[in-house]
């Protein structure tokens, strides 16, 4: 795929419910009192859809993420994940959750330095259950999907940004989660980095059938999903193309 090739878009006509958001609503306490993140804030997304999440610092698209994420909690508002009303979770369901449905992808990777490529992806596994030769082997085939079976045994350390982040694509994609999560997936890559790893980001999440949302700075990264937004005064604004 090269960069002027249309982005092909998910069918949007018989998509199922992925994600199902009702008046979401986040407030922290600081130094100057309440503040109010998100307000009331609603969003569908479909089976197999990938979208966007734009805004300045600080207007709570990275808090929208994490609380899909299971990592934070909302103060009120209804959260559906295919299906599962994750705003009723308690703790050690929220683990599993997280676990089990979800897949992260961050800005700066977060692989583990003293860990090999092939053993950073099969953490993702491990966080679950006790892996086995035949998941040692689908983690050797997934990075070979993204790119790396050559890369599987280097360490962080002797990868490329690109590879590195392509090895935090691997461990979001190993475990077939229905829902990836992507935290500013390109920010710390060079613009011809970003695009050859959206490509191929955006070609896996398409091909194994998962959905995505993926929280960014960078409009030019919105044309390669189905639909982006940019959170204002709490709430999503749907941008047009």
């Amino acid at each position: 795929m090269t960069v002027q090739e249309p982005i092909p878009q998910a069918d949007t006509a018989t998509r199922s419910t992925a994600i199902d958001i009702k008046g979401l609503r986040k407030s922290y306490t600081g130094p100057e009192g309440a503040q109010t993140v998100l307000d009331n804030l609603d969003l569908h997304v479909g089976v197999g859809e990938i979208v966007a999440i734009l805004g300045v610092s600080g207007t709570g698209k990275s808090t929208l993420l994490n609380i899909l994420g299971g990592i934070d909690r909302a103060d009120g508002g209804k959260i559906q994940v295919n299906g599962e009303s994750i705003d009723s979770l308690n703790t050690d369901e929220l683990t599993h959750y997280r676990a089990k449905s979800v897949g992260f992808i961050f800005q700066f990777y977060n692989l583990i330095s003293g860990l090999t490529a092939f053993e950073n992806v099969l953490t993702a596994l491990q966080a679950f259950r006790r892996t086995n030769a035949k998941d040692e082997k689908w983690c050797r085939e997934v990075l070979k999907s993204v790119g790396l079976a050559e890369k599987a045994d280097k360490f962080p350390g002797q990868l490329s940004g690109g590879e590195q982040q392509r090895v935090a694509i691997a461990r979001a994609l190993v475990k077939s989660s229905p829902l990836v999560l992507a935290d500013e997936p390109t920010g710390n890559l060079d613009p011809r980095t970003a695009r050859r790893v959206m490509e191929l980001l955006t070609d896996q999440i398409r091909e194994s059938r998962a959905s995505m949302v993926m929280v960014t700075h960078d409009r030019n990264m919105t044309r390669y999903t189905d639909r982006a937004y940019e959170v204002r005064d709490g709430r999503l604004v749907e941008l047009q193309n």
